[in-house]
């Protein structure tokens, strides 16, 4: 089935449910992401830091993982240069348990994650890099398992982030005032 979306101008960033109704009924949800990054796509070979796909930020990259695959990016950054560097999986529908390394240009780990406040298992550094220089981005499923849905959505840049909200909801119809707190 194809078809074409028209987005409105003064849409939001995110994550959209998509469904299609047909005679036969609903189909099941797609994520539709709407995004305000440049994007490209992940490029194999880059399974090591030798390999590694090179990128510049702010991108979003699109990739997959095959059982104990691992993708790494190089990233150029400037002194004390502040980066998000974010995986989107699980919250889009992925199977993947995605997990975060950043590594400097002599392959020593600076930073991981695996399961964010906010995020459920989905991952997210922010760090601020303390030299100039190149510096090496890894995505990996936090068990090495192999995955029918195995896509993910590498996000880095200087974007705002919320790891709550209070309260979590309201009664219907009427406003309610939220706080967003954690993250930056």
């Amino acid at each position: 089935l194809a078809y074409l979306l028209h987005v409105p101008d003064d849409a939001s960033a995110g994550a959209y449910p998509l469904r299609i109704r047909t005679p036969g009924g609903l189909s099941n949800v797609q994520i539709f992401i709407l995004s305000d990054l440049p994007e490209v796509a992940e490029k194999e070979p880059n399974n090591s830091i030798a390999d590694a796909q090179t990128i510049t930020v702010p991108l979003a990259v699109s990739g997959t993982l095959k059982g104990p695959d691992q993708d790494f990016f190089s990233v150029t950054a400037a002194a004390h240069q502040r980066l998000v560097i974010e995986v989107e999986a699980r919250r889009i529908g992925s199977a993947i348990d995605p997990a975060l390394e950043v590594y400097d240009s002599a392959g020593h780990l600076l930073a991981q994650n695996d399961d964010a406040p906010g995020l459920g298992v989905d991952s997210r550094i922010d760090m601020t890099l303390p030299k100039a220089g190149k510096y090496f981005v890894a995505v990996h499923d936090s068990k090495f398992s192999e995955q029918a849905e195995n896509f993910y959505r590498l996000k880095i840049g200087s974007f705002p982030y919320a790891e709550g909200i209070y309260p979590l909801g309201g009664q219907r119809g009427k406003s309610v005032a939220v706080t967003l707190f954690g993250g930056n």
